[in-house]
């Protein structure tokens, strides 16, 4: 897979890197075998089965086509293998994350995804913002994502990088 040579920075807000809590439940589990995939997606697993059957990902594909909440389980070999992948070289990173409650956000959750689930290492820098999941309307956030793009701007300027018109 080749990176986006476009794709100089990315934000990650309340994004589950290790999985979700709530996708390791039972209840999840039942859930997602009511979820069907198109046969023509269904064929195309079967030949990215056979391109590469020592991969992680490959292997979760003999079981079947994995669905959302599959993927999103921390046992997932999808995730396992998908978070061993750093960013690209030259491509800045920044996390938001959501806690909920008061206390060591290392130890709390947005009631979806876990702290340590959310934490990568490298990133240029992290923001705990309290809330739930849904973090994106949140005050804290928007000013954090303003921030993120002023520092980038200021990037592109000094690189002597034009954009638009």
């Amino acid at each position: 897979m080749e990176p986006v040579p476009e794709a100089k920075r990315a934000i990650f807000i309340a994004t589950p890197h290790r999985g979700s809590f709530q996708a390791g439940r039972s209840i999840a589990s039942w859930i997602g075998r009511f979820v069907r995939m198109p046969r023509q997606l269904l064929g195309l697993a079967q030949d990215l089965v056979t391109l590469d059957t020592d991969s992680l990902a490959s292997a979760a594909f003999v079981r079947g086509m994995p669905t959302s909440v599959d993927n999103m389980n921390p046992n997932s070999p999808f995730l396992e293998a998908l978070v061993e992948i750093p960013p690209a070289p030259g491509v800045a990173t920044h996390s938001i994350i959501p806690v909920e409650g008061d206390g060591d956000p290392a130890l709390l959750n947005d009631g979806v995804v876990e702290y340590r689930s959310a934490h990568v290492e490298g990133v240029e820098s992290e923001l705990v913002v309290r809330s739930g999941h849904s973090a994106q309307p949140r005050p804290e956030t928007i000013a954090e994502v303003r921030r993120i793009l002023g520092v980038h701007a200021e990037a592109v300027a000094a690189a002597g990088i034009h954009c638009g018109p």
